[in-house]
């Protein structure tokens, strides 16, 4: 996988290929890395959006999750299960390009 460092806050970066996804709550955002490692920072989902997506390699599945298509093992009718076995949330409206997405990079 690709190395590249996103800034997620102050003066963190972090390998976005590590990032297995983020999830809002409120004003924070919770980063979840492929070692277990957990990460809450002070900034919007909806920013570190702007910042993860032009690496190709994320895509926001529900309003609450960006997911990295890298580290998707199956795609099911209102979920996504991780290579760990995490399951995140997809919207009904979010399903068909998340699959073209996926489908594009595997």
């Amino acid at each position: 996988m690709e190395t590249n460092l996103i800034s997620i806050g102050g003066r963190q970066k972090v390998n976005s290929a590590e990032v297995l996804f983020l999830l809002a709550d409120a004003n924070y955002t919770l980063i979840m890395f492929e070692d277990g490692k957990k990460v809450f920072v002070a900034t919007t989902l909806g920013e570190l959006e702007r910042r993860f997506i032009v690496t190709n390699f994320f895509y926001r599945t529900h309003r609450s999750f960006l997911v990295n298509l890298q580290h998707i093992e199956t795609i099911e009718k209102n979920k996504v299960v991780l290579k760990n076995k995490t399951s995140v949330l997809v919207s009904r409206r979010k399903r068909e390009v998340l699959q073209e997405k996926f489908f594009r990079i595997a």
